[in-house]
């Protein structure tokens, strides 16, 4: 529990430092290492991405670039995946991904558990 703490207090500082410009300018959410940028701007749309590209040493934080998705074509009309939710980029109409199982919450008694 602590180490995923500590883990958001580090990742928190290092957006605020690095990425807090971009949100005069668009919308920028992250859950621990998940991070999304919604903006009108292709400009710092393309920023965005060669700083994530780059990374930040000073955190010794590099991010993987098989996991980055980016729309700059207003004609793709491909959602977005992110936490297990479908955004649709033109509406920004989200609904949830129903086959991931990754946020799923089972329920099981106790004796079951013995």
């Amino acid at each position: 529990m602590l180490s995923a703490i500590l883990c958001d207090i580090y990742y928190a500082h290092m957006r605020k430092k690095y990425f807090s410009d971009f949100e005069n300018f668009g919308y920028h959410f992250a859950y621990v290492d998940d991070n999304i940028y919604l903006t009108k701007s292709l400009k710092h749309a393309k920023e965005y991405i060669y700083r994530i590209k780059k990374g930040i040493p000073e955190y010794n934080c590099w991010f993987n670039e098989s996991k980055l998705k980016y729309n700059f074509n207003k004609c793709d009309s491909s959602k977005i995946e992110y936490l297990g939710w479908m955004i649709d980029p033109h509406s920004l109409e989200i609904e949830p991904k129903y086959n991931s199982s990754r946020y799923s919450l089972t329920f099981a008694s106790l004796n079951s558990l013995q």
